[in-house]
């Protein structure tokens, strides 16, 4: 926090709000994209660095994501999820799906 606060502080002794915004966005991103990779992680059950149908129906074990993708089985959310057509969710597609 003490490096990003000296970071921020300009010669007035005064943080900008431009610069104080971009921070906070540029730490918001990373929390979420960690957050996003845990569960990516956990979900990933053969260690493979993607998710396959099976590894994506663990999703909608979690009761707030399955009320998020209202009744939606894992054959929508791998569509939804699959931008390439290839069959697998790498992390790129999960945290671009997930992420809004």
């Amino acid at each position: 926090v003490q490096q990003v606060a000296e970071r921020l502080v300009g010669p007035s002794g005064e943080i900008g709000y431009t610069a104080f915004l971009g921070e906070l966005l540029a730490s918001k991103a990373a929390d979420e994209n960690r957050v996003l990779w845990r569960e990516f992680d956990r979900l990933d059950l053969d260690n493979d660095g993607n998710l396959d149908k099976a590894e994506v129906a663990k999703l909608l074990e979690s009761p707030a994501l399955a009320q998020v993708v209202k009744r939606r089985g894992s054959g929508a959310l791998m569509s939804l999820m699959d931008t390439d057509g290839d069959g697998i969710i790498c992390f790129e597609e999960f945290r671009a799906a997930l992420s809004g």
